[in-house]
């Protein structure tokens, strides 16, 4: 959802197109960003289990919160290089789509570790 609602915020070119599109962008971020929250632990335990629940919960939310400290200055920098913020968005986009493929990889080492060792 946040990667659909990033390409839909670049891809408005004029104000009659932008304000629809950006209408759609708000209602798909809005369901995307309780996500972040709601599903870090939930994503912890299924990846490592009930033991490392707790550590992974916090490094995966320190990065998330890094992650946010950086990329309003980051997309700032852009807007003030390129002059727009579309690459910014596409950038934004590309590394959400990135962040599912490595949760995939993640998840399936993760789930074949568990069972060689028998955690739950």
């Amino acid at each position: 959802f946040g990667a659909a609602s990033l390409l839909l915020l670049a891809s408005c070119h004029t104000y009659q197109m932008s304000y629809g599109l950006a209408c759609l962008a708000v209602v798909l971020y809005s369901i995307a960003l309780p996500l972040v929250t709601i599903t870090v632990p939930l994503l912890a335990f299924s990846l490592f289990g009930y033991k490392a629940q707790g550590q992974y919960t916090g490094v995966f939310i320190s990065v998330i919160y890094a992650a946010s400290f950086l990329s309003s200055p980051l997309s700032n920098l852009i807007h003030d290089t390129v002059g727009s913020y579309r690459p910014a968005y596409y950038l934004a986009a590309i590394l959400l789509a990135i962040d599912v493929v490595l949760y995939l990889i993640l998840s399936k080492t993760a789930k074949a570790d568990n069972k060689k060792h028998g955690v739950a």
